[in-house]
């Protein structure tokens, strides 16, 4: 930026300068703006993001990062900005190096306000966690779904003085914090599949459909919530295509994947008897034990 100020006064400023001298210098000056704009603009994968955040906290040398949900446009919780902050949270690989990253429990549902430098009483409970983790950073900011792909706007924070120390934009690809799915490698690429419980067709019944494992990160967190699958059920009775509906996150739609893909159940039949693939929806709740 320093280098095209410097064309530019050069250019407009300079009178001395022959014209087509001056006429350079501003077009050289405004080729870089243009540059700097493209290069802004360009697609990084998550991974590449999280090496451009990772090399700005070594830069500022923190130790402790403390990752909070991001937002939308409007400022509120979403389930998709959900899955974008576990998409680049996911990223930054071993979280017990230097800096370390941590990920903060969502005290605020989904629809209610976001974390922002500005409000203060939103950094009370934060502010408390830090301490106990030794944080000296906050990542926060907001997400704007945009037809090229999603842009996410950074910003790390001081939790003592909520100044803010630094700023990353990147615009992510179009199905980062999409739901997760999982299809067998060898299932049948032929939909549409019958809906269980219509047309004659019956439904799958368990034989062994054993409860998935809790995530580590929810359980720390003692997160409780409901994933919904939409699962394909072959005609040997297992799983073979499960795309995740809805979640809380944090581990849990993967758990949930895990367990269905486990599952060993009754196939369904349609009304002659023959055992056919359908597709059901799959309720399971994740339940911590007092």
């Amino acid at each position: 930026m320093f280098l095209v100020i410097v064309l530019l006064w050069y250019g407009f400023a300079d009178m001395r300068r022959p014209l087509f001298f001056r006429t350079l210098l501003v077009l050289a000056g405004l080729s870089l703006i243009s540059a700097s704009r493209t290069a802004a603009q360009q697609t990084l994968s998550v991974e590449q993001f999280a090496k451009a955040i990772q090399k700005e906290m070594k830069r500022r040398k923190l130790r402790t990062v403390l990752v909070v949900d991001l937002a939308n446009e409007e400022g509120r919780i979403t389930e998709q900005t959900q899955a974008v902050t576990a998409a680049i949270f996911d990223s930054f690989g071993n979280h017990s190096g230097n800096p370390k990253y941590l990920r903060a429990s969502p005290k605020r549902n989904m629809g209610q306000g976001a974390i922002s430098a500005e409000d203060q009483a939103s950094f009370q409970d934060l502010s408390v966690l830090c301490e106990q983790s030794d944080c000296n950073a906050l990542l926060i900011g907001r997400v704007q779904i945009l037809p090229a792909g999603k842009r996410v706007s950074l910003k790390i924070v001081s939790p003592q003085t909520r100044g803010v120390l630094g700023e990353l934009t990147a615009l992510l690809p179009v199905e980062t914090g999409e739901p997760l799915s999982w299809i067998d490698p060898h299932a049948s690429d032929a939909p549409p599949y019958a809906k269980a419980g219509l047309a004659g067709t019956s439904i799958p019944k368990c034989i062994a459909c054993p409860d998935p494992n809790y995530s580590e990160e929810a359980r720390s967190m003692k997160l409780q919530g409901v994933v919904i699958l939409r699962v394909v059920i072959s005609r040997d009775g297992t799983a073979e295509r499960i795309v995740v509906m809805k979640g809380p996150g944090h581990g849990l739609e993967r758990a949930a994947i895990d367990a269905v893909r486990r599952w060993k159940l009754q196939p369904a039949r349609d009304r002659n008897g023959n055992p056919v693939p359908v597709e059901v929806p799959v309720e399971i709740s994740f339940r911590l034990l007092r």
